[in-house]
């Protein structure tokens, strides 16, 4: 086994099992109540709402914080993704430019390299 394979099971056995102590401990059900203004008149009751059990809905929440933790992260990514583009070309380019010019610049190892 290789060592991230042990870290990751170091970690992931006892949040596992810290998971589903949660969630045999929450079992309960829990209303969530989608209609704020109905709060500030009063009658909470008339509000959209939802009901399920507490874990489902940190389980929802959980996994729409990755989503929109993703979807923040995509500006930069693409970003990035274009200047490495831009800059392989670049790259490609001034190497072609360098052994136009002077070809014996640019040493040719492959012969030497043996496995």
């Amino acid at each position: 086994m290789s060592l991230k394979k042990i870290c990751a099971f170091i970690i992931l056995v006892p949040l596992a099992v810290i998971m589903v102590a949660f969630i045999i401990a929450n079992r309960h059900f829990v209303t969530l109540n989608l209609g704020i203004f109905s709060l500030f008149s009063g009658r909470a009751e008339e509000g959209y709402s939802l009901t399920a059990p507490l874990f489902v809905w940190l389980f929802v929440f959980l996994f729409l914080g990755f989503a929109a933790g993703g979807l923040a992260m995509l500006p930069k990514l693409c970003r990035v993704q274009k200047n490495r583009h831009r800059l392989e070309a670049e790259n490609a380019r001034l190497h072609q430019e360098v052994l136009a010019k002077k070809p014996h610049a640019v040493k040719d190892y492959s012969d030497e390299i043996t496995i």
